[in-house]
């Protein structure tokens, strides 16, 4: 038997693929109703998913990323994505 585990990891994983094959305004749609706000990858994903559409919406994903990432490591891999937006 095959067991699907739906971590937020793996949810956001599927959206990344939606968006490469229907587009991202379908990827977006279907990452709101995940409802991972308090997630920085999920806001990170979002601001990605955002950057062409509306860089305002992007940039405000990748503060809220910013304030919710736990390791350097992290804050530096968002700091650059606002730095290049």
């Amino acid at each position: 038997m095959i067991q699907i585990d739906l971590s937020p990891i793996i949810a956001l994983n599927r959206i990344v693929a939606l968006s490469k094959v229907k587009g991202k305004q379908v990827a977006i749609a279907a990452a709101e109703k995940l409802n991972l706000i308090n997630n920085h990858f999920f806001c990170v994903l979002l601001g990605d998913l955002y950057k062409k559409i509306d860089a305002t919406v992007s940039k405000s994903y990748y503060h809220t990323a910013l304030k919710l990432a736990k390791t350097n490591t992290d804050r530096s891999t968002i700091q650059f994505k606002l730095n290049n937006e």
